[in-house]
C-alpha cells in the first residue's frame, strides 16, 4: 500500500511579502482579489449571491422575521446561535480557539509561562 497524498498548499498572493492565500486573479483579498458586491457603487467583498452583507449578502438567521446575520447553527446572538466561552462560570461568546476573549488571553498567557519557564 502507499503512502497517503500530502495536500497541496494553495497558491499564495503575487504581491511582495505577502503569504495570504490566492482568491481570484493571482490576488487575495486585501490587494484586490476575490469576488465584489454586485450593488452599484460598492467594492466590498461578496459573502454570497454576489452581494456584501451591506447589501443583503451572507446567511441571515432562520428564526422567522429575524434579518440579523447567522452566527452559530443558523441563528443570531440574539436567538440563541451564539457558542459561550468553554469556561463554566463565563456568559460571554466565543471569540478565540473556544473562549472569550479575555480567557483566551489567559490561556495563551499560562501556555507562554510553562514553555519559558
Amino acid at each position: 500500500m502507499t503512502a497517503p497524498v500530502g495536500r497541496r498548499k494553495a497558491p499564495r498572493c503575487i504581491m511582495p511579502e505577502c503569504t495570504k492565500q490566492v482568491q481570484t486573479r493571482r490576488l487575495c483579498k486585501a490587494h484586490g482579489g476575490g469576488v465584489r458586491c454586485s450593488s452599484p457603487g460598492c467594492s466590498k467583498l461578496a459573502q454570497s449571491q454576489r452581494l456584501c452583507v451591506a447589501h443583503g449578502g451572507g446567511r441571515r438567521c432562520r428564526s422567522t422575521g429575524c434579518i440579523k446575520l447567522a452566527q452559530y447553527k443558523g441563528l443570531c446572538l440574539a436567538h440563541g446561535g451564539g457558542r459561550r466561552c468553554r469556561v463554566p462560570v463565563c456568559l460571554k461568546y466565543v471569540q478565540v480557539r473556544g473562549c472569550c476573549k479575555a480567557h483566551a488571553k489567559l490561556q495563551s498567557e499560562v501556555n507562554t509561562s510553562l514553555t519559558f519557564a
